[in-house]
């Protein structure tokens, strides 16, 4: 299969909210605890927008994968450039929110090709440090991470009454 990893567009916006969906109902069926508000859409949709500007002040990135010759988008990754608070010797890091290959793409490399742009994006930008999270309810994608050399470092837990 012959595809392209490039920056995204604004016209990449609603080919990247429809592989959101299929990104948040496989989160759902996870776990209730993604369930998502009636007006999510809309309120990704402006987020969608915030990304694509700071992504133009080099502080974040927004990439897509599309087929060569179709200009389908089949996947997407975004992320930003994030702080730590100044006891850390680490200031900066790059922290992956959203990676998704729609299903019919997936074991293709997709995924691996759209991580490791998103790798080059962070060290390029001065960023030694990528950090993601993944749900525990999904071990495909701790797998996933794992393969792409990441390792776990804190567990994040809640409390809901």
């Amino acid at each position: 299969m012959d595809f392209q990893i490039r920056q995204a567009t604004i016209d990449d916006i609603d080919s990247i909210i429809l592989l959101w969906r299929e990104l948040s109902v496989l989160h759902e069926r996870l776990d209730s605890s993604f369930e998502l508000d009636s007006d999510a859409e809309t309120h990704y949709f402006s987020y969608l927008h915030l990304i694509l500007e700071s992504q133009l002040k080099n502080e974040a990135f927004l990439f897509v994968a599309e087929i060569k010759n179709t200009k389908k988008i089949v996947g997407y990754i975004m992320g930003v450039r994030a702080k730590n608070p100044p006891v850390f010797k680490t200031k900066e890091f790059g922290s992956i929110y959203d990676i998704c290959v729609t299903e019919k793409y997936r074991r293709q490399d997709i995924g691996e090709y759209l991580v490791l742009e998103a790798k080059t994006w962070c060290k390029n930008h001065g960023l030694n440090r990528v950090e993601m999270s993944a749900a525990p309810t999904n071990p495909t994608a701790i797998a996933f991470w794992k393969k792409m050399g990441f390792t776990p470092y804190m567990q994040k837990m809640y409390f809901s009454s």
